[in-house]
């Protein structure tokens, strides 16, 4: 499931930087197929709940050149020198200290900067077996962290990232003043504070038996409807997911 998250996060990123179609392709292909390497990696080391050891994260490591090797294999393999270029380096970091080459700034491509931002969005807001899922504004925050205090990630495309999916990205379950609780569908690129939402629990945290379609920037005049917080989905008790729309919604225009 993350690497079709990647996808659609790199294609949606691709999109709204104005690539051309061709691009579009070849950065979702990329999000899809960056992690094909794990399949190398023992299933026991994936799934680990403890801290890893050196010689637990020196076998993950090699997923980046498992990946290209297990592609060499495959006859109808990607051949797009940029995508294959940004799999290997979406580990890399600005400061250098990412792998597998300890790249440093510009030598790390546009599309291997990008597949990075989006690779740790949704590693961080998706349920692992080493942390639970933290909510995605949260992780927009600790995005800007990276590229502002530590240098990791490249700040302005973190920064465009951002005004793409949103201050609420799609997904996140947001509390209203009225006390219902919304998924966001679609954010509008000139009100990120009014996204469109699904209702799916009405003020008494009942589940609604056909959740109700609102977008807030039709709505930001009635009282009661503005957002005023976020919730994670173990406290609301369901799956923001089973409540989006299909990937094709995201491409519209």
């Amino acid at each position: 499931m993350h690497s079709v998250n990647v996808a659609v996060y790199m294609m949606a990123f691709a999109l709204w930087q104005g690539m051309l179609y061709a691009q579009i392709q070849e950065a979702g292909m990329g999000g899809l197929l960056h992690d094909l390497g794990k399949i190398r990696v023992p299933i026991d080391i994936l799934k680990k709940r403890e801290q890893l050891n050196d010689n637990d994260w020196a076998l993950l490591r090699m997923h980046v050149a498992f990946t290209q090797q297990v592609l060499q294999t495959l006859p109808s393999a990607p051949s797009s020198q940029t995508m294959l270029r940004a799999m290997r380096e979406h580990h890399e970091r600005l400061d250098g200290s990412g792998y597998p080459d300890g790249l440093r700034g510009e030598s790390i491509g546009q599309e291997g900067r990008m597949l990075a931002i989006c690779d740790v969005f949704d590693a961080m807001t998706s349920e692992r077996a080493y942390h639970n899922a933290v909510e995605p504004r949260k992780v927009l925050n600790v995005l800007m962290e990276a590229c502002h205090q530590d240098n990791h990630l490249d700040r302005e495309l973190v920064e465009k990232f951002v005004r793409c999916i949103g201050i609420y990205p799609t997904g996140t379950l947001v509390r209203l003043e009225n006390g219902y609780l919304g998924v966001v569908l679609r954010n509008d690129p000139k009100d990120l504070l009014h996204p469109a939402i699904r209702i799916v629990k009405d003020g008494q945290g009942r589940k609604l038996s056909t959740p109700k379609r609102l977008d807030l920037c039709e709505s930001s005049d009635m009282k009661g409807w503005r957002i005023v917080g976020s919730e994670t989905p173990l406290r609301a008790e369901l799956d923001p997911r089973h409540y989006l729309p299909g990937a094709t919604h995201y491409f519209t225009t």
